[in-house]
């Protein structure tokens, strides 16, 4: 009787919560997101619309890329107004944000029980959707794809087999051709389900030397083949046509040029102005910027520079916007200690298996946050560092699960902390948060960049 009534104060707080985002995305959408000129949000409906008037044979530029603008388009008829096509996108966006919390939602509630699954969620939801998803833009969609890999291979390298191998590359190339910064995620995580396979192979070989039989359905050779192979054929005929305009399969502006300047200035009297978003730019080779050209221009102290004070940039946009990163800090502050007060267990129960899945993971976040800091001179904003929120969040529900599994718990002012109290207090944080802070925030705070 008591579960079901612990169940049932979650699920009033889940439909409190669902009502408050609606209510916080409709806020941001009417009052404070009213210019669709800001923040490329007419650039993506000018490429929804275009796509309409050719009869879906519109060739965009190289930077915005093509799945978002196709939604969208569904969205739009020839004689429809602008603005009509601005409050439709944001109104799919607000829809959107609701479904890719669901499937987070669902994902999280595979691995661990409806409350620890429930919380995180709705986190999200209120300190990170209400504020991104009523925007004509592609971010909501892509964090759920960028999700979804994260998830995919993160269970590849735990259990590697052909079908979750061609669903991980069909993903990844939705994900690309809706944001074209997958492909590190991508390549890390062929590298760590390869490493991991390895590890698998050689452990069989020890204990069992006499059988030598391949497993090829759960090969991660055969995954990575799968993965690779599949991700190509999605988005072949999008990197084939940039074959096509620019010499380069995988040429994007931003990628390719842009996070070799120094600042923005640079690159809009740079390549942009060489029309670089649908041909090789038409100037002096010695002046395209490259990694090479870069790094012979520019002292270490220079990069170190642009580098630790894009991490600081990165870091700060987080503490001083819709207050998501006050959750993570909490998150972290509580586990950590859990995890320092039984690190001797801990230790003794990390194994070459599960250092494959710790090098993903850390790798992952290492990588994103070192791009996102470095690109910052360029651009900065929320937009960036959010796409690891998800992925953080899965990444704390599992460890919180496991801890709990294993009866793991500090104490603190007297009090045993253990997960179900972590989850609690982030419960009444979000409480806290959704009455004092949320209101105030989604009124004043422009949640487009």
């Amino acid at each position: 009787m008591r579960d079901k009534l612990v169940k049932l104060k979650y699920w009033f707080v889940g439909l409190a919560a669902i009502s408050l985002y609606i209510w916080g995305a409709q806020h941001q959408s009417h009052f404070i997101n009213t210019d669709r000129d800001a923040y490329d949000q007419s650039a993506y409906m000018n490429y929804s619309k275009e796509l309409v008037a050719s009869d879906y044979n519109y060739v965009g530029g190289r930077n915005r890329m093509p799945l978002y603008p196709m939604f969208m388009s569904i969205l739009y008829d020839e004689e429809m107004s602008d603005q009509t096509l601005f409050e439709r996108g944001k109104n799919a966006g607000i829809i959107s944000a609701l479904l890719v919390t669901l499937i987070a939602f669902l994902i999280f509630r595979k691995d661990a029980s409806f409350e620890f699954a429930l919380v995180p969620s709705l986190i999200a939801l209120l300190s990170v959707f209400a504020f991104k998803a009523p925007y004509f833009q592609t971010e909501t969609i892509f964090y759920g794809f960028s999700f979804l890999l994260f998830v995919l291979i993160y269970r590849l390298i735990q259990n590697p087999n052909w079908i979750l191998a061609i669903t991980t590359g069909s993903i990844a190339g939705l994900g690309h051709l809706t944001k074209a910064s997958v492909l590190p995620c991508l390549l890390l995580g062929v590298f760590w389900i390869l490493i991991s396979s390895a590890i698998r192979w050689k452990n069989r070989e020890t204990a069992k030397p006499q059988k030598n039989n391949f497993d090829w359905k759960h090969s991660g050779v055969l995954c990575a083949l799968l993965i690779g192979s599949t991700y190509l054929a999605v988005i072949f005929p999008y990197i084939n046509n940039s074959k096509e305009m620019t010499g380069h399969y995988f040429y994007n502006v931003n990628s390719t040029f842009y996070m070799w300047y120094d600042s923005w200035d640079e690159a809009k009297e740079g390549t942009r102005a060489y029309n670089d978003r649908f041909s090789w730019p038409d100037m002096p080779a010695d002046e395209i910027p490259s990694p090479l050209k870069y790094l012979q221009e520019h002292s270490l102290s220079q990069i170190s520079l642009r580098y630790l004070t894009g991490a600081i940039q990165t870091l700060g946009v987080g503490f001083v916007t819709y207050g998501y990163s006050y959750f993570i800090l909490i998150y972290s502050l509580l586990i950590g200690g859990i995890i320092s007060a039984n690190s001797a267990r801990i230790r003794s129960q990390i194994n070459l298996r599960s250092l494959a899945t710790i090098g993903f993971i850390s790798s992952y976040f290492a990588a994103y946050f070192s791009l996102y800091a470095w690109y910052a001179p360029i651009a900065i904003g929320n937009r960036f560092i959010l796409s690891l929120f998800l992925p953080v969040l899965y990444v704390i529900t599992r460890t919180l699960k496991d801890l709990q599994d294993h009866n793991m718990e500090m104490t603190l002012v007297r009090r045993k902390i253990t997960s179900t109290t972590v989850n609690k207090t982030l419960l009444y944080a979000l409480i806290i948060y959704s009455i004092t802070l949320l209101p105030f925030l989604v009124s004043r705070i422009d949640g487009g960049h």
